[in-house]
């Protein structure tokens, strides 16, 4: 198991299994690749493309990933053991957490756009900044969960729950959306 190691501009073709720790991952590719069964605990990712990477059963224990392109990743099946991602300008469209405790994650200033979010929990959790454009969210748990700086923000609050969840007043719209408002003013 490498540990405290630098791997950088590598493109991965066959990547199952394996572990590391505490190591930063640079300009990697791991894309269309199976990570099933890998384990990740305390790494950083920066600039690395994970666009369609199998993640089943992958554990991310304290990850951190920094301008990463995560699209069309699919986070229903990964290891739930102690999951903690901490996103900053990554780019998460079509992405699809389901059944997900995201209440160790922080996702700031990330695009999510036509990704779904379906019976997470994301109690606290911070989306600050991030970009919902399509994105859906059903039966969540959104409680206390901060939308502050988010743009398209666009749910059913009837179908998930929201209370003491922070929103921008420009939003707010578009958490009544479905309810066919005409908002005047």
């Amino acid at each position: 198991m490498p540990v405290d190691q630098l791997i950088e501009n590598e493109a991965f073709v066959q990547f199952e299994k394996d572990s590391f720790e505490e190591c930063t991952f640079k300009s990697c590719d791991f894309t269309k690749i199976k990570l099933s069964y890998s384990k990740f605990e305390n790494c950083i990712f920066v600039e690395c493309n994970f666009s369609n990477t199998s993640i089943v059963q992958t554990s991310f224990h304290s990850c951190d990933f920094r301008e990463c392109k995560m699209t069309g990743l699919s986070f229903e099946d990964i290891n739930p053991f102690l999951f903690g991602i901490n996103c900053k300008n990554c780019d998460l469209s079509y992405s699809f957490f389901a059944e997900n405790d995201l209440t160790r994650s922080a996702f700031i200033d990330c695009n999510f756009s036509s990704g779904q979010f379906v019976e997470v929990n994301a109690r606290g959790s911070n989306f600050d900044g991030g970009n919902f454009t399509g994105t859906i969210f059903d039966h969540s748990v959104l409680i206390g969960a901060n939308f502050s700086n988010a743009i398209n923000l666009t749910m059913d609050i009837s179908s998930n729950k929201i209370s003491k969840m922070k929103i921008d007043k420009e939003n707010l719209s578009g958490l009544l959306e479905a309810f066919d408002l005409d908002i005047i003013g």
